[in-house]
């Protein structure tokens, strides 16, 4: 593998412009030191001390810049334009290749995004010329919103995003996030802020009236649209960490806990029936119970700081499973995820909770039985 990178510079002035939270330039050697890269040659000399202490970089990338007494790079390097942004996979791809000559990657007009240099010998030699796929980079036009911007977003989503996360709920959280990139506002903040909102929409419930539970199951929906923002912010601003998948991962359970007992004792006191508060311990009990299962598995298996601590239960290996256990893997997959808000929702403005309750109280249950019975038959969830 590659461990060197050069950093082609051609606009100096650009790599100091702000692009989604972040300098171009942070941005650049974030992305290089994700795919492995230890030492970047930056084609550009360095800048202002003040101004160079101001930036983020990433921990443990070796920076050698222009005019300095470092020395020039010696191959074998991948060389980088700097007037382009590349996918992650993509720059992982090329570090990882063995190449017996050099390679230009190159755009649509011939220009080099990517190039191989093998040995120092090579520098002499023409290098074979081959086009890049137009998803794999973003030439860095401005201004930013014509096609760089949505480009990048695409990175802050995540692939086994739900249906109406897919569809609805990530082009609100997305337009939010967009506004808070360039705040001091953290991901973990974010977290702990829409927590704090799922929490309220539960503690109305506790009223009872038909117009409280609606405003908590509404203040509940609102939870989870802004519990989109914090991974997204993290992903963009390249400040994932493991704090924040715990954060995000006890807060989303809190607020389903507290849903559940809420929502139990709010529709015994709107006299729905005695038996609701012992639906909502139920449902707590046994969600609480997944939640800790799925939690103690997950944090024991070794992770880089930026992945997700958790992905869904769906997770390699599930092809071994015979065909029912497989389809109920993929069915408490797909129950774990957010999407019942609309039922609850639904189920307010029809006033109906009791039969949301009813449902959670019986399938929370199950779903910890099922849970158990995969992790029995070696299910990794």
């Amino acid at each position: 593998m590659t461990s060197d990178a050069v950093l082609w510079v051609s606009h100096p002035a650009l790599m100091f412009q702000r692009l989604a939270g972040l300098s171009v330039l942070e941005r650049q050697l974030f992305l290089l030191s994700r795919a492995g890269f230890s030492r970047v040659w930056i084609t550009a000399r360095a800048p202002e001390p003040s101004r160079l202490a101001r930036l983020r970089l990433p921990q443990g990338l070796t920076l050698r810049w222009a005019g300095s007494e470092q020395g020039e790079a010696a191959p074998p390097y991948v060389g980088v334009s700097a007037d382009h942004l590349v996918r992650l996979d993509a720059l992982k791809a090329v570090s990882s290749e063995a190449f017996d000559k050099p390679v230009s990657f190159d755009d649509a007009e011939g220009k080099a995004v990517l190039s191989v240099l093998p040995t120092r010998e090579d520098a002499f030699r023409a290098r074979e010329r081959r086009p890049m796929s137009a998803s794999a980079f973003v030439a860095l036009n401005a201004p930013w919103e014509g096609a760089v911007l949505p480009w990048l977003f695409q990175d802050a989503v995540k692939s086994n995003d739900s249906f109406m996360a897919r569809h609805f709920d990530r082009r609100v959280s997305l337009a939010l996030t967009r506004r808070l990139l360039d705040t001091r506002l953290s991901p973990n903040a974010m977290t702990v802020s829409s927590t704090l909102v799922g929490l309220a929409g539960a503690a109305l419930m506790l009223a009872g009236t038909p117009g409280m539970l609606a405003a908590g199951a509404l203040t509940v929906w609102v939870h989870t649209l802004l519990d989109g923002c914090d991974g997204e912010l993290a992903r963009l601003r390249f400040q994932e960490s493991r704090l924040g998948g715990v954060l995000d991962f006890w807060g989303d359970n809190a607020v389903h806990g507290a849903l559940f007992l809420c929502l139990g004792i709010g529709l015994y006191r709107g006299g729905r029936g005695a038996a609701m508060p012992a639906l909502g311990v139920l449902a707590l009990a046994a969600a609480a119970a997944s939640a800790w299962l799925v939690y103690s598995r997950a944090a024991a298996k070794p992770r880089h700081a930026e992945s997700p601590f958790f992905n869904g239960l769906e997770v390699a290996g599930a092809e071994s499973l015979s065909t029912p256990q497989r389809l109920l893997s993929r069915l408490e997959d797909a129950l774990a995820r957010r999407d019942f808000v609309y039922i609850l929702v639904a189920a307010a403005l029809a006033g109906r909770l009791d039969l949301f309750l009813w449902a959670a109280g019986i399938g929370a249950p199950l779903f910890l039985a099922a849970l158990v019975y995969l992790i029995r038959k070696g299910r990794d969830p």
